[in-house]
């Protein structure tokens, strides 16, 4: 098989050792648990063990752990900017929901699944949530996305069709058809800042944002408000007046992260 499909079954034995590994670990332990050592051992391991051992690429090193990609202040701001991408990802999700009836099953599926997750009933099982989705999947799925994959794909593809694909291949391990298209095209951004900064943490940064903002706060919000989130959602008049405020916010604010890493990023020599 053509040496260019190299990346994309690496992606697919990492993910079904992560379905496998996953979901044994599942019946032995608390899901949250589960779902960090799942991260650790077989994203995060994957993707350091395959880097050690894959030959190093000639058209993009690998993105540094060495370097921040951009002074504190700008990584703050990176991680703000996520959320304001994650949010406009949950109305890009909300208004294919609205089109797409046939999703609401699914819909409240994810929602109540989220919820047991985030309120297990435990101090110790809701902290190990909070860190599974802010911290353990922001780290490990950048190592492996745009760590070892996106390199990868570079030495084989033109810049724009790597971040593409990356992106794709972000949207479609999360197994999640109302969210495929928000989470492709936050993979691309991920990917795009990643090749504009030469470092994982904006990356990282940026993704915990994302997760912050949509796996912890907003299902905290609307639990405030003493809503369901299995069945909250807001008339489409509202989603398309809210997604049409956050798409602008979204690409000011990648338009500023790409203009300040081009300025702060890692340089050449010093990658």
């Amino acid at each position: 098989m053509s040496d260019r499909f190299t990346p994309y079954l690496f992606f697919l034995l990492a993910a079904v050792i992560f379905m496998v590994f996953g979901a044994g670990l599942q019946l032995l332990l608390p899901v949250q648990v589960a779902l960090i050592l799942a991260e650790v051992c077989c994203i995060l391991g994957f993707a350091l063990f395959m880097r050690h051992h894959w030959a190093e690429p000639t058209t993009m090193k690998w993105p540094t752990w060495k370097k921040a990609g951009g002074p504190i202040w700008l990584l703050f701001l990176t991680f703000l900017s996520g959320a304001i991408f994650g949010l406009c990802a949950n109305l890009i999700g909300g208004l294919i929901v609205e089109l797409l009836p046939s999703l609401n099953t699914q819909a409240e599926n994810y929602a109540e699944t989220l919820d047991k997750m985030l309120n297990p009933g435990s101090l110790p099982l809701k902290i190990a949530a909070i860190v599974s989705v802010t911290m353990a999947a922001p780290l490990c799925e950048e190592a492996l996305f745009r760590g070892f994959l996106l390199p990868l794909q570079r030495e084989r593809e033109n810049v724009a069709l790597a971040i593409m694909t990356n992106g794709l291949l972000f949207g479609a391990i999360h197994m999640n058809s109302m969210g495929l298209l928000s989470l492709s095209l936050l993979g691309m951004v991920l990917a795009a800042l990643t090749v504009r900064s030469k470092s994982l943490w904006p990356a990282i940064m940026c993704h915990a944002g994302v997760n912050t903002c949509n796996g912890v706060l907003v299902p905290m919000a609307v639990l405030a408000t003493g809503a369901d989130p299995a069945t909250s959602q807001p008339p489409l008049s509202e989603l398309l007046m809210g997604l049409s405020i956050f798409l602008v916010l979204s690409a000011g604010s990648l338009m500023l992260l790409w203009k300040a890493y081009g300025k702060y990023g890692v340089q050449p020599h010093e990658s």
